[in-house]
């Protein structure tokens, strides 16, 4: 059973299913999603299908970001990966056309 006006989150993991919808603040509305408690269960259900529809909800394009954390990994090896995935470089090192006008800053926590 769950609360008039919210969508069922389907667990395709186990039989309690989780739910999403909206509860009224006065002239708000707030954004609620209850889902099973065992991660096992509860994890595939956030990241499949609660994280896209909060991601929906704002405007967010899934494959824009604007910070990325990374750990564990060489600077030397990062270096490398923005070069290829950021830039667009060949193999080689040579910019891909269109690729000339990406902006990259970088700053240590």
């Amino acid at each position: 059973m769950i609360p008039q006006g919210f969508e069922l989150i389907p667990n395709p993991l186990g039989t309690a299913p989780g739910f999403k919808g909206f509860i009224p603040n006065g002239e708000r509305q707030i954004a609620c999603v209850a889902m099973p408690g065992p991660p096992r269960e509860m994890n595939p259900m956030f990241f499949d299908q609660v994280i896209p529809w909060l991601a929906q909800l704002i405007g967010h394009d899934d494959f824009s970001r604007s910070e990325y954390s990374t750990f564990l990994i060489p600077e030397s090896k990062l270096e490398e990966l923005w070069q290829i995935y950021f830039f667009q470089r060949d193999a080689v090192g040579h910019p891909v056309p269109g690729s000339e006008d990406k902006f990259v800053s970088c700053r240590w926590k």
